[in-house]
């Protein structure tokens, strides 16, 4: 009878074994942090970009700098799991580098000094729009108090143009004063540090300004007599 009850016992099912072993699991989880930690970082980059601009124009920069994060992460992925992240990586990096616009950017109105001047165009460079900021007394914008606020239509026929057209509505966009007519085109040269307008003014672009010496002369006044 013993014999026979042991006969009728079913066998104890085997466990089967994960094919992921525990150094496998762990680069998987290695991976994963990693590609978070690359989408979080690029992700309040591109936050950072969007409040320091106050407009949603200005996110090219911000887009591309997160674009490149996830394209990292992918990789990082790709390389410990021997998935397809690597094609979708790949493609994630083409579209970080996507045309850039050398008139992309702020600039220094000399007859509006500290009043927002900025350029945003979409990844091809070929459309967008200019930002300022005014001051409700005209001439230079202070540090506190109220501004106004503006923005133009602005259009390229490429990245690297040698002209930009930007569409002025019922203000000039050098002066700042009432114009007479409808909405009408103003093309501004790029001269290999800003803009030039017809009238002559010129935006230099922030990255090439050079701050003017002060008068040597001036600061050796004493101060005690």
């Amino acid at each position: 009878m013993t014999s026979v009850a042991a006969a009728r016992v079913a066998p104890t099912p085997r466990r089967r074994h994960s094919a992921r072993t525990p150094k496998k699991v762990a680069a998987l989880g290695a991976a994963a942090l990693l590609a978070w930690t690359f989408v979080v970082g690029a992700g309040r980059s591109y936050i950072a970009v969007q409040q320091a601009t106050g407009s949603s124009g200005g996110a090219a920069v911000g887009r591309r700098g997160m674009l490149q994060g996830i394209a990292a992460a992918a990789s990082g992925a790709s390389l410990a799991s021997g998935t397809g992240g690597a094609a979708w990586a790949a493609a994630a990096d083409t579209a970080a580098k996507k045309p850039s616009s050398k008139y992309a950017g702020s600039y220094l109105d000399p007859d509006h000094e500290g009043c927002k001047r900025e350029i945003f165009l979409n990844f091809d460079g070929t459309a967008g729009k200019l930002v300022g900021q005014d001051s409700f007394q005209g001439g230079a914008c202070a540090k506190t108090g109220s501004q106004k606020k503006w923005s133009l239509k602005v259009s390229l026929q490429g990245p690297d143009a040698g002209e930009i057209s930007i569409q002025e509505e019922t203000r000039s966009v050098t002066t700042r004063k009432p114009r007479e007519g409808g909405p009408s085109p103003v093309v501004a040269k790029w001269d290999g540090t800003g803009l030039v307008f017809p009238d002559g003014t010129k935006w230099t672009k922030s990255e090439f300004y050079e701050a003017p010496e002060y008068d040597l002369k001036k600061l050796k006044t004493p101060i005690f007599r």
